[in-house]
């Protein structure tokens, strides 16, 4: 995952609206991707992106979840 993550590093610093992204790792076999958004739109624009695209495909393969936060 975390080879995706750095795959991913050069649209994430290009993306218009992305306040941060930081990746953790807590374990060899769990790791948490965060990002911060200036709108719910910015974030939808940048989900299909062909890097974050193909991401979330390999994670699929293994247990994921992932949830939006919006005010």
């Amino acid at each position: 995952m975390y080879l995706k993550y750095r795959a991913m590093r050069i649209d994430l610093n290009d993306a218009q609206g992305l306040i941060r992204h930081a990746f953790f790792l807590q374990s060899p076999v769990v790791c948490c991707t965060l990002s911060i958004w200036e709108s719910e739109e910015a974030f939808v624009k940048f989900a299909g992106v062909p890097s974050h695209v193909d991401a979330v495909r390999y994670a699929k393969r293994y247990s994921i979840w992932s949830r939006l936060l919006a005010t």
